[in-house]
């Protein structure tokens, strides 16, 4: 199954690699990867001189932005050394991290729970219309964020269950990796970190002390190096005009307008899940057609069901809730993990953004596999469902349902961009102050990032 889940998302994702053109968020890191292979400097980083370092003579920003390490540049270079510079090898990164996603996703789903969560999660997100075009496109950027966070959660499996200072070390230093990354991977660490926190402290704060607790947070500051350096040097540049737009904002933006933020981002998730964030994306225009409603309104409805049946668990502990405690604890963590990403994407200083989110996936398809897994095992205690072939034809019927859906979006977008090649996605200029221009009190005209980066 995951071999036919890496094959659908590799045609889908291929057929149109080149379109639409280069975005700006997609050179940000690209540009100084070509200076680095090239072992030219035709531009700085902006708003951060001087920041680069010269290994062996090629340049290398610690910093592509106050709040963009240097992690996607490095793994951009290979690709542009083996291959050349086009806008397909641009795309090849975040296309090589798809395919590393969905296996990581496929081991972790059977590590926590059993092969067919696995089967389903890797089938269901392998043509969601985000996963497909979103991501490779990397207009974000959150490829190499969901990544890093699967194999955090990879790594944190083993070291949970083994032990080892290795595995801890490794954890720790990826989630770093993260931050320098992007600094908005700290969403992600506060949502990896709290379910354990609620759901095992006792544990949590048996195995992170002493000699542990050194090691996890010297390898996590090793990945976060280049952020850590970066802000020590300028004295916070990263958090500090964030925190001050945070706190001193004009009444009702941020705190005040949690609830409004909370459903634009719960929206947010809807347009992902059925594809009208790309179309918006890619083409300035909503998707047309009328399947929007069904993958989010399956995924809401397992959502609910989870949360129901693993509370009913653990209030019950009843001797057939028992056995089932142990996964259900896994799929409480990943109901608590959805909640405190989206409560905390709530307060970003920017405008609220659909790709923000994207650092979620895949875990609503694994909670939605979660869910016809839990339903095939209610169904078999109820009379005629008890047949197996009552149960597999729900699961297909609903399974092709959400395949369908993805494909369908597929096929809008696929002939939206052979017809206009992706007329909204552009190195657009920006009218009025730049948003991070009002952040670091920089005055600066835009042509598009990928111009100014000479890429």
């Amino acid at each position: 199954v995951l071999a036919v889940a890496l094959a659908l998302f590799l045609l889908a994702a291929g057929w149109r690699l080149s379109l639409p053109g280069l975005q700006y968020d997609e050179c940000l890191a690209a540009a100084p990867a070509v200076n680095f292979v090239r072992g030219v400097e035709n531009a700085e980083p902006m708003h951060i001189r001087p920041s680069v370092i010269r290994p062996f003579g090629h340049p290398l920003p610690v910093m592509v932005l106050p709040y963009i390490g240097p992690v996607k540049t490095l793994a951009h270079a290979p690709f542009f050394a083996l291959f050349g510079i086009s806008t397909v090898t641009v795309r090849l990164l975040p296309l090589a991290a798809g395919v590393f996603s969905l296996i990581l996703t496929a081991w972790i789903c059977r590590r926590l729970w059993n092969r067919w969560v696995a089967h389903l999660a890797v089938l269901l997100v392998a043509l969601d219309p985000s996963w497909v075009y979103f991501l490779t496109r990397d207009v974000g950027p959150a490829a190499l964020a969901v990544l890093l966070k699967l194999a955090a959660v990879a790594l944190g499996i083993r070291w949970w269950r083994s032990g080892s200072l290795w595995s801890l070390a490794g954890t720790a230093f990826v989630l770093g990796l993260g931050v320098s990354h992007k600094v908005d991977f700290l969403w992600l660490v506060a949502a990896l970190g709290v379910p354990l926190a609620v759901l095992a402290p006792r544990e949590l704060a048996a195995r992170l002390r002493g000699r542990s607790l050194v090691v996890g947070a010297a390898a996590f500051l090793a990945g976060a190096a280049p952020v850590v350096a970066f802000n020590v040097a300028t004295g916070g540049h990263t958090f500090g005009p964030f925190l001050e737009r945070l706190l001193i904002s004009e009444p009702g933006r941020f705190l005040g307008g949690f609830f409004g933020h909370f459903a634009t981002r719960v929206e947010q998730v809807a347009g992902l899940l059925n594809g009208d964030a790309v179309h918006r994306l890619f083409f300035a225009a909503p998707q047309p057609g009328s399947w929007g409603w069904a993958v989010p309104a399956l995924v809401a409805v397992s959502l609910g069901g989870l949360l129901v049946l693993t509370l009913w668990r653990f209030v019950s502990r009843s001797p057939a809730a028992g056995s089932a405690l142990s996964s259900s604890r896994s799929t409480l963590a990943l109901l608590i993990h959805l909640v405190v990403f989206l409560v905390a994407g709530c307060f970003s200083p920017t405008r609220l953004e659909p790709h923000h989110l994207l650092a979620l996936y895949p875990a609503f398809h694994v909670a939605l596999a979660l869910g016809l897994v839990e339903s095939r095992r209610a169904l078999r205690r109820h009379g005629r469902w008890h047949h197996g072939r009552w149960r597999t034809a729900v699961t297909a019927a609903v399974v092709t349902a959400v395949l369908a859906a993805n494909l369908t979006s597929g096929v809008a977008i696929d002939r939206g961009l052979r017809r206009t090649g992706g007329v909204g996605l552009r190195a657009e200029a920006y009218e009025g102050p730049a948003p991070w221009g009002q952040f670091y009190e920089a005055d600066v005209s835009y042509l598009g990032l990928g111009f100014h980066l000479a890429l």
